[in-house]
């Protein structure tokens, strides 16, 4: 990248070496700005490391450098060029270069890398972690004893580089045109399920990454009042390295084995589109917008499957799956303002999913299944309108109607009734207050065909995504700046959805939100800043337990082995942050004290509806789970700026971190369950909790 920014800067560069010619208008003086910067951090991390590095190249009692570097050029004749680098060297390393001729061509490129840290503290009992073979040793089951394991990490990281040009020379025409290749590499990881009789025997496996996926991007169009109109076509191709991961399954009878786990399959995207607009009489204006996907991959399938621990041969009418998958989508929107009170907006939008992907008939131990494609068409059109009642007061009121079908047996069809008003008032100029209101009706067509046994439990349930409901959403803000050293933002939302045909599944969802921002100055002294969110949500949902054979009628008997429960989640976030600059000599001296406190506590009350279910000294107030998600995150900063001169900065300070979690499901982590084991496990995602003491100094050399 150092080496394109010299090739592309060795014009500007000659040009300082340029005389003004004798007698001719002195020219604006060229604007040319560098920055370069550099902050040394210690952090002392006790707990996580990953966690704390999730995103970011930063190690727990690791002295670091993190440069940065700016370049600004312009020759006020339109030729400019800028550069931005910054962490050089390390793996969130970033680069982009931009430059060209305004009102004639503009171009860029970039280069960066994104590291995900999941988990530095991995061990298993398989060798070979990381890449599309594990095993271990011995003629049996996998040792036991997780003192025995092999170390690795979960760690993934991103390179991606590209660039793309745009030339608007040609006006009214413009060509536009990009590029990006990403590689993604590390380890993740996966789940397998034992293949024994029965469910309930899991494995978590290192899983290999090695991905490829490049993107191409190009657009032409003609912009000229009163119309627009622009074609696209977007390419995307995906590559996985890795077709499978091969592993020993400590569960089979069988041994030793290998077992077979699929990953991601290869597979390509292409898209066309035309995006328009016309301005018409009437203060009016046509917007469209059309566009043609296709998507497709191909797998083979595997010959065999083990099946009750033994290997059983499969018998596919195709042994490899072709995946096609084609939507169409039409967009158009209408908008006019035939009189000065009031503006309207028409629209429509077209959707179809046409899934065009291969029907594998498989035969094995003497059951046979039929992959089922998902398809459907969705189709909505409303209005709104904007009513001005008075100069400063305006109401919006609209209507959306909804029209999905789709192939799939319970509900095949839905549609949505969307009433909305909202109220706007703008007094002095000084900011805007909003009320709103929405309410959805969402009915439903319930049409399950072929039930008997155990799947007559369909007759009662509605999965949430498809089922009736009615949904009410209350929402008011206040956005003012009353005084010029003051503003402040309120924000309140409610959201309330019944699922009214639902007897067995989530019934409501109830969701409640409050945010306050405030920006204060004191003169010349200081200047506050604060912020305040609050979220809280509420699912209640109602289950019946029965068995193998029993009535899932949820009106039907209730005893210890069929009976109903019911579990109401809340969950409640706040996050506190508070920051103040305190000028103390003003434009040299600053002194920044910031504070960040965020928090999420998640509950989850079980209730059983009989006493005969509540066997083993259990009751309906020590099943409920109290630590359900729940995690806290502390942020301090205490921060100097010292200008030492108009072209040098220095800082430097402090910072603590602490993120904690308590998770029901996490909390007590063991690695294996049972004797002989019947789960191995990894540590991914385990003990996630640490403490940072972050100190920091950094120089930062400004030349204009």
């Amino acid at each position: 990248m150092l080496y394109v920014l010299i090739l592309v800067t060795a014009p500007i560069l000659d040009a300082f070496a340029e005389e003004t010619k004798r007698g001719a208008p002195e020219a604006e003086p060229k604007k040319v700005e560098l920055e370069a910067g550099v902050t040394g951090t210690y952090p002392a991390v006790r707990g996580n490391q990953a966690k704390y590095s999730e995103y970011r190249d930063i190690r727990g009692g690791t002295l670091g450098a993190y440069g940065l570097i700016y370049f600004d050029f312009d020759d006020q004749t339109g030729n400019f060029v800028k550069f931005n680098a910054l962490n050089m060297g390390y793996d969130d390393q970033y680069y982009r270069l931009d430059g060209g001729k305004r009102g004639s061509f503009k171009y860029f490129l970039f280069y960066n890398e994104t590291p995900h840290n999941i988990g530095f503290d991995g061990i298993t009992p398989y060798t070979g972690a990381g890449s599309s073979t594990l095993a271990y040793g011995g003629p049996g089951a996998a040792s036991a004893n997780p003192s025995t394991w092999l170390p690795f990490a979960y760690s993934t990281k991103r390179k991606e580089y590209g660039g793309g040009a745009k030339v608007t020379l040609l006006k009214p025409f413009f060509f536009d045109v990009s590029f990006s290749q990403e590689k993604k590499t590390g380890t993740k990881p996966s789940g397998a399920e034992g293949a024994v009789a029965a469910f309930g025997r899991a494995i978590e496996l290192p899983q290999p990454v090695d991905y490829q996926t490049d993107q191409v991007k190009a657009e032409a169009g003609y912009a000229r009042q009163p119309f627009f109109l622009s074609l696209s076509y977007a390419y995307s191709q995906f590559k996985n390295n890795n077709d499978f991961l091969n592993f020993r399954n400590p569960f089979l009878v069988t041994q030793p084995n290998v077992d077979t786990l699929t990953l991601p399959p290869d597979n390509s995207f292409h898209r066309a589109g035309l995006t328009g607009s016309a301005k018409l009489p009437y203060n009016s204006k046509l917007n469209t917008n059309l566009s043609y996907s296709m998507a497709r991959s191909d797998q083979n399938f595997l010959s065999t499957i083990w099946d009750a621990g033994v290997r059983t041969p499969v018998t596919l009418s195709s042994n490899r799956f072709y995946g096609d998958v084609r939507t169409q989508n039409y967009d158009f929107v209408f908008t006019s303002r035939p009189v000065s009170f009031a503006e309207g907006k028409l629209f429509y939008k077209y959707y179809d999913r046409d899934n065009k992907s291969d029907t594998v008939v498989a035969t094995a131990g003497g059951a046979t299944t039929v992959n089922t494609l998902f398809t459907y068409k969705k189709q909505y059109f409303g209005a709104e309108v904007d009513f001005s009642l008075q100069k400063n007061l305006h109401l919006v009121t609209g209507y959306k109607h909804v029209n999905l079908d789709r192939k799939r047996n319970d509900i095949p069809k839905n549609q949505d009734d969307v009433y909305s008003a909202e109220l706007r008032w703008s007094p002095l100029k000084m900011g805007i207050l909003k009320v709103g209101y929405e309410k959805l009706v969402r009915s439903a067509e319930f049409r399950p065909q072929g039930l008997a046994g155990d799947e007559l439990v369909e007759l009662y349930m509605r999965r949430f995504d498809a089922a009736p409901a009615i949904r009410e959403t209350f929402k008011a803000s206040a956005n003012f700046s009353p005084l010029d050293e003051l503003s402040f933002t309120l924000g309140y939302k409610y959201k309330k959805t019944s699922y009214t045909a639902t007897l067995l599944g989530l019934q409501n969802d109830e969701r409640t939100e409050f945010s306050f921002d405030v920006d204060y100055a004191v003169g010349e002294f200081a200047r506050l800043f604060g912020y305040f969110d609050y979220d809280e949500r509420k699912f209640t949902e109602f289950q019946r337990r029965y068995a193998a054979g029993a009535n899932p009628n949820p009106f039907g008997i209730q005893n210890a082995t069929n009976f109903n429960w019911q579990s109401d989640q809340t969950d409640k976030t706040f996050d506190f942050g508070i920051a103040t600059d305190i000028y103390v000599v003003p434009r040299v001296l600053t002194l920044r004290l910031s504070a960040d406190y965020l928090r999420s506590h998640g509950t989850n009350d079980f209730t059983y509806f009989t006493n005969a279910a509540l066997t083993g000294g259990r009751n309906n107030d020590n099943i409920d789970i109290g630590n359900w998600g729940s995690y806290k995150k502390e942020f301090y900063m205490v921060k100097v700026l010292y200008n030492v001169t108009p072209s040098t900065s220095l800082t430097a300070g402090y910072a603590y971190e602490k993120y904690s979690v308590s998770d029901a499901q996490y909390d007590g982590y063991r690695y294996t369950l049972g004797t002989p084991p019947t789960t191995y496990l990894t540590g991914a995602y385990a003990n996630p909790d640490y403490k940072a003491n972050v100190v920091f100094f950094g120089v930062n050399y400004k030349f204009q």
